[in-house]
């Protein structure tokens, strides 16, 4: 019964799509009494009322777009040495196509002060939360659960992983956040393709940052003071791929461990992409201090070289910072051998 149970719901979840379309986006509804938990659509436009127009996919839904990265070859960095790394990804991904919600949150139980934003505190990010209380719970220091053992129960993203019908939702790598947000440009290119200027004040960077806030489509629902506080997710176009607020808003949490020395990561000195789940050691050989998780991104206060797509940033897993938010990953193999095939209903 339950297996019969489990195939119907394979294809509620499908229904969405038709002969021939693949399902290159996945939307989770995070209701506690939600009929359908999963829907697979082709595209962003086919998600039923649309992407920015229907608000319920950045409050009661989480919307996310598979990233077909398995094998294919890009460059990461420069890193603190100055060098790229030459990576290959070993599988695809789906990854949030905003970072996660307010609103989204507190159908859990995780939101964080939404009275702090004049409208729509909801649809902002989830800030002022630590890595503990999004990940790894709080039991001590490192937390209780840390990768690559699976987000502890009580954590925002156990929560959600729960709701979500048990899928594998974490935090991206950050190998797998830079090749998202790149969405196939070189480290000379802005995610959708514009170039970088290199300078603090960048009109072609096209999100949130402290030197652009009153860049065109800005909320104007800010708290005051209007330049100091994060933006509705989704307020600023989409990268090539689909994906909002991968520079500026707030920097991003990942599932490595800081260590200036990402060769370290790997046995032998290759560099492939891998989470770093231990730390390991700094570019000059001393140890890392078990206390600080990579951030990506830049946030609402940053410069706009501090959003570049390579540029990597810590922040210690206790804090609770009003700049840091997250989006999720799934990588859940029952998903991705789904999405991999042309569906028939």
């Amino acid at each position: 019964m339950r297996r019969l149970a489990a195939m119907a719901m394979c294809v509620a979840a499908l229904a969405p799509l038709a002969r021939g379309e693949y399902a290159d986006y996945m939307v989770i509804d995070l209701e506690p009494g939600a009929l359908r938990r999963v829907a697979f659509y082709p595209a962003a436009e086919a998600l039923p009322g649309g992407l920015i127009s229907n608000a319920a996919y950045r409050t009661t839904k989480m919307v996310l777009r598979k990233i077909r990265a398995k094998g294919v070859p890009w460059t990461m960095g420069p890193f603190a040495d100055g060098f790229v790394r030459h990576i290959e990804l070993d599988s695809d991904f789906y990854i949030g196509v905003f970072e996660v919600t307010q609103a989204q949150a507190a159908l859990v139980g995780g939101t964080k002060r939404p009275s702090d934003y004049v409208i729509e505190g909801g649809m902002r990010p989830v800030t002022s939360s630590s890595f503990l209380e999004i990940r790894d719970g709080v039991s001590k220091a490192g937390g209780k659960s840390p990768y690559p053992a699976p987000p502890a129960a009580e954590s925002l993203i156990g929560r959600l992983r729960e709701r979500a019908g048990g899928l594998a939702l974490d935090l991206p790598s950050e190998a797998q956040w830079e090749f998202a947000c790149r969405s196939g440009y070189g480290n000379d290119r802005w995610n959708n393709g514009t170039l970088v200027s290199m300078a603090n004040k960048d009109d072609n960077l096209p999100g949130r940052y402290g030197w652009n806030t009153r860049h065109p489509g800005q909320s104007k629902g800010d708290a005051p003071p209007a330049e100091d506080r994060t933006a509705l997710v989704g307020s600023y176009p989409p990268n090539a791929w689909g994906l909002y607020d991968m520079h500026g808003n707030v920097n991003e949490f990942c599932l490595d461990w800081w260590s200036e020395d990402v060769d370290a990561v790997s046995p032998g000195g290759i560099y492939v992409g891998a989470v770093n789940a231990k730390g390991l050691c700094n570019a000059d050989g001393s140890p890392v201090r078990n206390q600080w998780r990579v951030t990506r991104g830049g946030a609402f206060n940053s410069a706009a070289q501090s959003c570049l797509s390579w540029i990597r940033n810590k922040d210690a897993v206790t804090h609770c910072p009003a700049t840091i938010g997250f989006r999720l990953v799934c990588t859940d193999e029952r998903v991705l051998r789904r999405a991999d095939k042309s569906w028939v209903n």
